[in-house]
């Protein structure tokens, strides 16, 4: 370093009286600010933490903090999509379970619906192959009025 480049108070260079004064900053360096301002507590501590703390370290915590709180979002919104998928398809099943119920239900009704058919058939052929025998016999000792018949 050549005493051109050094400031003008350090380098013993002599500086015209007109320079000095334009060349002096119009308020204190830093550390003197810090020196008349006295700090305590919690916020001197991270202070002078930080001030011990080199530039490429406190440049990865400003890139990696945003990206691990990003990064927790994310995760806690594919967390809920995930769980909404899964009762969806809990969901799912259920209603195919109850069409496969559905299904069997109607079964059994038509199965149902077709022995009471054939039985109403097998009663009546019944009733009419004993009826031609004997129609002046009361219907096989059953009483009351007669019960309506299909004729299919």
């Amino acid at each position: 370093m050549s005493p051109q480049d050094a400031h003008p108070e350090m380098s013993g260079v002599p500086t015209p009286s007109g320079a000095a004064d334009d060349a002096a900053p119009p308020t204190a360096p830093a550390a003197q600010r810090r020196a008349e301002l006295p700090e305590s507590g919690l916020r001197a501590r991270i202070g002078r933490s930080l001030d011990r703390t080199p530039f490429r370290r406190k440049l990865n915590t400003l890139v990696v903090v945003p990206v691990v709180v990003i990064s927790v979002l994310f995760g806690l919104g594919i967390d809920s999509e995930i769980e909404q998928a899964i009762s969806t398809g809990t969901q799912a099943q259920l209603m195919r379970d109850s069409a496969q119920v559905a299904l069997l239900n109607d079964d059994v009704r038509a199965e149902q619906q077709q022995a009471i058919l054939l039985w109403t058939r097998y009663d009546l052929k019944s009733e009419m192959h004993s009826g031609a025998r004997s129609t002046s016999a009361p219907m096989s000792g059953r009483s009351g009025p007669p019960t309506p018949r299909c004729r299919w």
